[in-house]
């Protein structure tokens, strides 16, 4: 590789990196979101039974959504190996100008292969089921004072999630 080719590469590296750490950033932001919209118990007591369980089915599929983004910004955040690995990578191509300069850089391309391999893995775990849906909307299709909210909420926020999950 040339100079010009590792700096082609570093460039993307650091775009690549930033970009990785805005991700990783939103994911925060989303848990803190799902966190302010979850109704306590004990602001659910004045509603009537078919609201309180209604809100209930909101509150638990919430901690679902809330419990595989925790699981996805974990298997996430253990990717910034990677991009240490690729730092350490191009320091070890710029370094191999000898023999052994070239021993270090093979032996961290193979580092890096492997890292790139082991989170290939994690990253394919993301694929799981979307938390259950069903309970938020049986609530909403049982009960009058439950669909009155909910359509209300609907009104206010036509494309939001409540809109979404009772569709």
């Amino acid at each position: 590789m040339t100079d010009d080719d590792l700096r082609v590469v570093a460039k993307a590296t650091r775009k690549g990196k930033s970009g990785y750490n805005r991700m990783l950033l939103r994911l925060d932001q989303a848990r803190r979101n799902l966190q302010l919209a979850r109704i306590s118990g004990n602001d659910r007591a004045a509603a009537s039974p078919g609201v309180r369980r209604l809100l209930a089915a909101w509150d638990a599929y919430l901690r679902d959504v809330d419990t595989e983004v925790a699981s996805m910004s974990a298997k996430l955040n253990s990717g910034k190996l990677t991009f240490r690995r690729s730092d350490d990578l191009l320091d070890a191509a710029r370094g191999a100008t000898d023999e052994a300069g070239y021993a270090v850089f093979d032996r961290k391309r193979r580092r890096f292969r492997a890292e790139v391999q082991r989170l290939s893995g994690s990253l394919n775990s993301l694929n799981t089921p979307e938390p259950d849906k069903r309970p938020v909307r049986d609530a909403y299709t049982e009960n009058d004072d439950a669909r009155a909210l909910v359509d209300a909420a609907n009104k206010r926020a036509p494309h939001g999630s409540l809109a979404e999950l009772v569709q």
